[in-house]
Formats: structure tokens, sequence, C-alpha cells
């Protein structure tokens, strides 16, 4: 009923249900983490779309209108979708990686205390997390520069 967790020279018992509490912990963060990736790209591709036809349809014939900051905002969206997919193959890449690390020590008949598995894997995810937030964050300072320019375009053009 109870799991080791070894830390250093010092043995530690962990009840089965801690162990399984903070296994569900770790899945939620990294579906939240998935879900974040998925509506970053969605959240880019919708507002770039979306933004290149209210402007459009704003300045009509007249695409003299449309100044340097239009072509930043689409920059910028599309920025945001090629930093998500990088983001993607990143972490898969960095999965791979560990499983590979993993599976070598395994081979090799080596053992590693579960707190510096877990130290491995949660500054992997860290960075990856980190990494989503800003290209999020960014996306929705896009977003709310979109809504003020194309606020500002309407009134120009009106």
């Amino acid at each position: 009923f109870y799991n080791k967790m070894s830390r250093k020279k010092k043995t530690i018992e962990v009840p089965d249900k801690l162990v399984e509490g903070w296994e569900k912990a770790e899945q939620a963060i990294g579906e939240n983490a998935d879900l974040l990736s998925e509506r970053t790209y969605s959240l880019a591709a919708g507002g770039l779309a979306l933004s290149f036809t209210v402007m459009s349809f704003i300045v009509g014939e007249d695409k003299s209108a449309l100044d340097w900051q239009a072509l930043a905002i689409w920059g910028f969206f599309l920025l945001c979708i090629i930093l998500d997919t990088i983001s993607i193959f990143s972490a898969k890449r960095k999965a791979e990686k560990l499983e590979l690390f993993f599976r070598e020590k395994k081979n090799q008949g080596h053992t590693m205390p579960d707190i510096e598995v877990n130290k491995m894997i949660d500054h992997t995810n860290r960075s990856i997390n980190r990494f989503n937030m800003i290209v999020f964050i960014l996306l929705l300072i896009t977003i709310v520069w979109t809504f003020i320019y194309s606020y500002l375009l309407l009134i120009k053009v009106s």
C-alpha cells in the first residue's frame, strides 16, 4: 500500500493515495497545457482570418486606408501560429529525448531516484508551459490591438 520515494540517502514512504493524487494533478496540468496550445492556434488562425475580413470590409476599395499596423497585426497573428507549431514539435521532441534517456538508463541497469526523474520531467514541462504562456500573451495583445485598430480605422474611414 506504500510506494517508496528515495531522496538522497533518506527513504520516505508515501501512501498510494498521495501518489495517485499527484499523478492526477500532473495529468490535469498536461491536459490544460494541451488545451492552451489548441486555443492559441485556433484564436490566432481565427483572428487572422477575421481581422483580414473585417479590415477589408471597413476600407472597401480604398486599400490605402490600411497602414503598417494592419500588416503588423497580421504578422503577429502569423507569428503566433508559427510559434505555437514550434512549441508542439519542441514538446514532442523533448518528450522523445527524455523517454530515450530513461530507456537507456534502464537498459544499462541504472536506477534514478523518483525525485530526480520528477525534477527532469517538471523542468521540461515548465519550460514548455512558459513558452506557451508567452505566445498566448502575445496573442492576447494582438487581439486587443486588432480591436483598437479596427475601431480607429472605422472612425477614420467614416
